[in-house]
């Protein structure tokens, strides 16, 4: 199922998550009423807690974060690593430089289209 970007924020699989105030974590199975809900862009039934989601429970997957119920999902990044627009120019100038690509330079490439 893939992640598509809309104009009122993120979905999955075309389909807006639910907008409920509890939800029940995956991970640590209790009720959350929530501030913030990890939710898995591929695996519809997986909903983490903030502590969970810190854990790397399901760290097979990206993931989406609603801050609250009343605000729009949005990507999230394990660790908080996010490369910038600057980063991800100066990787491609260095692959652009080089005369043969290696297959770790095609695993970069493929993850810088993530």
């Amino acid at each position: 199922m893939k992640t598509a970007m809309t104009g009122v924020g993120v979905s999955i699989g075309g389909a807006q998550p639910e907008n409920k105030q509890t939800f029940p974590c995956s991970c640590c199975k209790r009720d959350q009423v929530y501030s913030q809900r990890y939710q898995c862009t591929v695996c519809e039934d997986i909903s983490l807690c903030k502590l969970c989601f810190g854990v790397n429970y399901h760290k097979q997957h990206d993931f989406l974060l609603r801050p609250a119920p009343n605000k729009d999902w949005e990507p999230v990044f394990r660790n908080g690593k996010k490369k910038t627009d600057e980063e991800y120019r100066k990787i491609m100038e260095e692959l652009e430089a080089k005369d043969e690509l290696t297959p770790d330079d095609y695993d970069l490439m493929l993850e810088l289209e993530k």
